[in-house]
Parts: structure tokens; sequence; C-alpha cells
């Protein structure tokens, strides 16, 4: 069971760690291996209780997350790409700084090699299991609660497209992760502090957008999903726009509380509900229009949110 998980996520994972977090998260720290498996608890039963990530899992508990390839992990052709990846991906996270973005704050060292990399352990797990939990208490959020959590989302975004020239590719509620619980952050957010608390993490698919450059290669071997923009699954260059689209993917999970399944998608996108507020569902349509140029900005997107009745705290 446990070289078959690894195996299907690219022979890697993610651990509690109880090592001390950084007082400063521009620290360039690295931790040798072995230390990093003394201060892991149960370090070789981790992963049987993980909540799953697209490369690997995240504990529960500890105040870093490391996610890394197996110490002893064989050297196949197989290995050596997931640690290029994972290399590839902690160097990004790394340049990172942002309230809504979850920057990586050291690296796992095995033998003076990189072996994964070391982020702030984020107590309110995902998004999606947040809305899950809600959903199976039979709550929805309200829309200014929506427009809370998806205006923090937008920044974030915004921030990676134009700040960074990053686009994600891998935007969903299941890779937003929380600083606490869900209901406590969004109590915060409207006593008219700032939306912070919600992080874009798993940088696994991210690409660089170079100024003069409006698309950008990408991988074609990557399973599909239905939050994914329609042009990845069948061009090898694709734009931020496939974020917009997702990001409207992600603004129908606000509203239904849960991952879109097959029985929901009609035309290459989930069916919106006919109790959706007109603003919101007209948002959703402008994201997921079938040409990347017609789509929104993020900061146009951030526009339409805070025009939304009732209008969120201001961040």
């Amino acid at each position: 069971m446990e070289a078959e998980f690894l195996e299907a996520h690219g022979l890697t994972e993610i651990a509690k760690c109880d090592l001390a977090p950084p007082t400063d998260i521009e620290d360039e720290l690295m931790f040798d291996v072995e230390d990093v498996e003394t201060h892991t608890d149960d370090f070789e039963e981790a992963y049987l209780t993980l909540q799953e990530s697209s490369h690997g899992a995240l504990s529960h508990s500890g105040p870093l997350a490391i996610k890394w390839l197996e110490a002893d992990a064989p050297q196949t052709r197989q290995t050596l790409r997931a640690l290029k990846k994972l290399r590839a991906e902690g160097q990004l996270q790394a340049e990172l700084a942002h309230a809504n973005v979850l920057s990586a704050c050291g690296a796992v060292m095995n033998e003076n090699t990189f072996s994964g990399i070391l982020m702030p352990f984020l107590e309110g797990g995902t998004l999606a299991a947040a809305l899950r939990e809600l959903r199976a208490e039979d709550r929805v959020l309200s829309e200014q609660e929506r427009a809370i959590v998806a205006l923090a989302v937008a920044e974030g975004l915004l921030y990676l497209h134009w700040d960074m020239s990053i686009a994600h590719l891998d935007i969903k509620a299941a890779n937003v992760f929380l600083e606490a619980p869900l209901q406590q952050l969004l109590a915060e957010a409207e006593q008219r502090k700032p939306a912070a608390g919600f992080r874009i993490a798993d940088f696994g698919q991210s690409r660089y957008l170079m100024p003069d450059q409006k698309t950008l290669d990408v991988d074609q071997d990557r399973a599909a999903d239905l939050h994914m923009a329609p042009e990845m699954g069948s061009a090898s260059r694709v734009s931020a726009g496939a974020d917009v689209w997702s990001f409207g993917v992600l603004l129908w999970e606000l509203l239904e509380m849960r991952e879109p399944g097959q029985e929901d998608m009609c035309g290459g996108r989930p069916t919106i509900p006919s109790t959706c507020e007109p603003a919101w569902a007209s948002l959703m349509r402008w994201c997921w229009e079938p040409t990347p140029r017609f789509r929104p900005t993020m900061a146009q997107v951030k526009f339409e949110l805070r025009a939304m009745p009732p209008r969120p705290a201001a961040t």
C-alpha cells in the first residue's frame, strides 16, 4: 500500500514535523534528512493517515509541513524526474511573498542533495475539506462569505499573474489552504479585518510567464480533471487565462460546497444552479469563456467581486 501510494503520487510525500519554524519567512533553512526523521512523529506510518495532495499528503499537526522524496527512494528515472520537478517547485515557491500564497521557508537535504520543501503548516486544512464538512452539516456559505473567500484567492492569483508572472495551473479548493478553521476566518473578515488566512498552495504544475510571453508550455501527461481549462487538454501552450477558468470552477465549489463531478458537467463546464445569484452566475460564465483572451483578468475578477452586494470588507 505504501509503495503504491508513493508511486501514484510521483514518489513524493508531505509529513508533519515539530522542528521549530523560521522567525523570518525569507530565511534559507536547510535541514538534514536525518534531523527531519528524528523530529517527525511516526514518520514511517505518516502517509497512511494523511490528506492527499497532487504529489503527496499533508499531516494534521506540526508547525512545518514537509514535501519531499523518501530518503531511500530508488534512483530510477521516475524518481529523478520527480526530484527535478520538486526542486523546481521549491525554488519557485521560495520566491513568493504574499498573504494569500503559501511560500516555502526552507529545504530538506539528503547528503547535501536537495530532497524536499519545508513550508508553514496551516492548521485549517484545505478549503475543499472545510466545504465538505459544512455541507455534511447542511450548511452553506452566504454570498458575502463566498465573496470573502473568492477575493482572498483572487488576491493571491493577481499577485502570481501580475507581480510574479506565474501561472498556477492547478487552482481549485483542494489547493487553497486555511490558517485556521473556515468559520473563524470568515468571522474575522466580517469584522473588517483583512481577508488573510486563505493561501494558494501546491505549485507543482506552475510555470513562469516571461514579460513578452503570452503563452507557456505545459505538461501533456498530467491527468485531466474537471477544474482544468479546455485548452490545457488540447494545446501544449496555454496562458494565465487557464487559471481564470479554474477560478470560475472554484466559484462553483463555493456555491455548491463540493467539488464538481461528471454528472455536473455540461459543455465542458459545471452546470450553474437556477438558484444562483445573477452576479455570481455571470462571473462564472465570464471565467468560462471558450477563448482565453475573452476571459477577465484577475484584476477584473477582483473588481466584479467587490461590486457584488453585499460588499465584503475591504482589504
